[in-house]
């Protein structure tokens, strides 16, 4: 699979949303694996689900990319450029308990 984050940063960077999943590192990795649901399935006990590749980049997928590529996923869903989950009522008024949860957009 290969990502091009230099798109999805740029996209990032103009503030916009991506209501389509288009640029954005998720919404790459998404159109991507849809309906390939074999890659997630894993077979044996030190295999991958996924290999990444970042176009552009040097890298070797021995666990960096991936896990970067993870990382970068739900800084994405938390920062509002994709939206799929919210800020929670507590997160939103810093008040009450919990007050680092996200909930799923309606």
């Amino acid at each position: 699979m290969s990502i091009d984050r230099g798109e999805a940063m740029r996209f990032e960077e103009s503030g916009k949303v991506d209501n389509t999943g288009e640029f954005s590192k998720f919404g790459q990795l998404f159109r991507q694996q849809a309906g390939n649901y074999e890659n997630w399935k894993q077979n044996e006990q030190d295999s991958k689900t996924l290999y990444v590749k970042f176009t552009g980049e040097d890298g070797i997928d021995a666990g960096g990319p991936y896990r970067e590529l993870l990382t970068n996923l739900v800084q994405e869903l938390e920062s509002g450029v994709i939206p799929l989950i919210v800020k929670s009522q507590n997160n939103k008024n810093n008040n009450g308990e919990y007050r680092d949860c996200y909930v799923v957009n309606h």
